[in-house]
């Protein structure tokens, strides 16, 4: 082996470790001249041989770990986030069918958030399809009911204007009923007419009460005030009273058309020398109203607000028939009944509406051969 100058006298007297030998290096001497080099190496073999297999288990053991590690990410990623990916694709896909989804327990992650609010989406899209059928099947029978009760008095109107117009021999009396026959029945119209524009109004989204304050005993005492005159044409005895007070926040000519409907109402369903109580109150009820009124009102009457009540003797309201009073053109037994409700059929429906959207309630309490009475809140300023 050739050596330069410089490697000839490196490592000397030194065991140097290869990777697949050791190697020692001395000089030669004679009489203390060196007279050359010698240069041992002893091979590594079992070492080398022992490396080998070690690397080839150390890269199998990591190549077998790297192979467990990403199993057990694709586990891990299916179990997390595919398998609920696709659970919930499938949900989404038989929604979209309209088929039955039944909602899953879910997890506080990420998958399980997504599935919640697919679930929330899924519940108010049923709502409003509820909701817009629902709408769907009121405006139909109002369409139909709006087109029955319009038949008939048309059908009369028609008839004594025929008879007015074609027929000769018709005594003056007969022509004066006739004629006032007509007037009613065009009364009936326009009035059926008003309440249904009323009734549409109050169901459009772009319609807002034209809402003003008003001092509680100075309004409510000029509300319930007009009805005296109309009560003795109808031979009705009027009671009124008013122990009020406080601030509103109110719309005076819905509140007005509220209480034409309900004293209206009362006058129809009294009997002559009968009476109705007109009342408003910020406290409790009045002594003057039914015992089965006071009873159903106990845990209402901690409520801030004033209570516009309408009672009137009478026969009163079937109870098959009270729940649905305030349903527009309520139906029973396949037949309409005004009689036993409005005489329009929209009247007490407009007035829910109306107080509803005052911030207040309404209700109705009715016991057969005693009589009947409705109860509305409205709240005070404040409490709006």
């Amino acid at each position: 082996m050739n050596y330069g100058k410089e490697q000839l006298y490196d490592g000397l007297y030194e065991l140097q470790q290869g990777y697949r030998s050791y190697t020692y290096r001395q000089p030669v001497f004679i009489q203390d001249e060196i007279v050359g080099f010698f240069d041992i190496q002893i091979p590594r073999e079992q070492w080398v041989k022992g490396v080998a297999n070690r690397a080839i288990l150390i890269g199998g053991g990591l190549i077998i770990m790297f192979v467990l590690v990403y199993a057990m990410v694709i586990i891990l990623l299916n179990k997390k986030l595919l398998r609920p990916l696709h659970m919930l694709m499938h949900d989404m896909n038989k929604f979209a069918a309209e088929e039955t989804v039944e909602e899953r327990s879910t997890k506080p992650d990420e998958m399980g958030i997504l599935t919640k609010q697919f679930y929330a989406m899924r519940r108010q899209i049923n709502m409003a399809r509820d909701t817009a059928k629902q709408e769907q099947q009121a405006k139909e029978f109002i369409v139909a009911s709006v087109s029955h009760d319009l038949k008939t008095p048309l059908t009369s109107i028609k008839a004594y204007a025929e008879s007015l117009v074609y027929e000769k021999n018709i005594e003056a009396n007969e022509q004066q009923e006739y004629l006032h026959i007509i007037m009613e029945k065009t009364d009936f119209l326009k009035a059926m007419l008003d309440d249904l524009l009323t009734y549409t109004m109050l169901h459009s989204a772009e319609h807002s009460m034209d809402f003003v304050s008003v001092e509680g005993e100075e309004f409510f005492d000029m509300l319930i005030s007009d009805y005296e005159a109309l009560c003795k044409q109808k031979g009705v005895v009027l009671h009124v009273d008013l122990q009020i007070t406080g601030e509103y926040k109110v719309d005076p000519n819905q509140m007005i058309r509220v209480m034409d409907n309900l004293v209206s109402n009362a006058i129809s369903h009294t009997a002559p020398n009968g009476r109705i109580w007109l009342g408003a109150m910020s406290d409790d009820l009045p002594d003057w109203t039914y015992s089965f009124v006071q009873e159903s009102l106990d845990c209402r009457k901690k409520e801030q607000g004033a209570l516009l009540i309408v009672q009137n003797e009478g026969k009163g309201i079937d109870a098959e028939l009270l729940p649905h009073v305030f349903e527009p053109f309520y139906q029973k037994n396949e037949a309409r009944n005004k009689s036993e409700l409005q005489k329009t059929g929209l009247g007490l429906s407009i007035a829910k509406q109306i107080i509803e959207k005052h911030g207040g309630w309404i209700t109705i309490f009715s016991q057969e051969n005693v009589g009947t009475c409705v109860v509305c809140m409205l709240p005070k300023t404040k409490e709006r």
